[in-house]
């Protein structure tokens, strides 16, 4: 399970953080409990994928345990830029297979005059692509403990966090 973290531990992003679940929830497309079970190769930022300005990204894939805001599907893609150039396997090979997850969600909008290289494999037809409203919108339960893999700060809400051993009492 370490290493799944260690892998995302590169991660980096300019961001206003919610200040509490509650906050970050009001800015959020949707909230949903899920279990993650895979991650796989998302879609290239650039005009193709040896372009040296790209950006890789990931999809982390979520079976819905039960919605608290929003449409949600009961399978989710989510999106996250890759850190590093390491293929997806890498990642999907470290994966917390069936850890239960708190996510704060948005709709990734459609690209403007940016070019895009869709996933390979594609995304079911249909199937709504999206991204954490924050980093501190993928909390993840791991060894009895919640966990913000994609936010190095702690506390990982400025106004305190909630109990640290029990997911659901991070919901809003």
């Amino acid at each position: 399970m370490r290493e799944f973290l260690a892998r995302l531990g590169s991660y980096s992003a300019d961001y206003e953080p919610g200040t509490t679940p509650a906050d970050l929830a009001a800015r959020s497309d949707a909230v949903a409990v899920a279990r993650l079970t895979g991650i796989r190769e998302g879609r290239v930022l650039g005009s193709s994928r040896s372009d040296p300005g790209r950006t890789d990204n990931l999809v982390f894939v979520f079976e819905l345990e039960r919605a608290h805001r929003g449409n949600v599907p009961g399978t989710l893609y989510v999106e996250v830029p890759k850190p590093g150039q390491d293929p997806a396997a890498t990642f999907d090979a470290r994966t917390p297979r069936g850890a239960r997850a708190l996510l704060f969600l948005e709709l990734v909008p459609a690209a403007a005059d940016e070019p895009v290289v869709p996933a390979e494999p594609p995304l079911p037809s249909g199937a709504p692509l999206w991204w954490f409203t924050t980093p501190q919108g993928f909390l993840l339960e791991l060894d009895g403990e919640v966990t913000a893999p994609l936010e190095a700060e702690r506390p990982i809400f400025p106004a305190g966090d909630p109990d640290p051993a029990d997911l659901l009492a991070w919901l809003p």
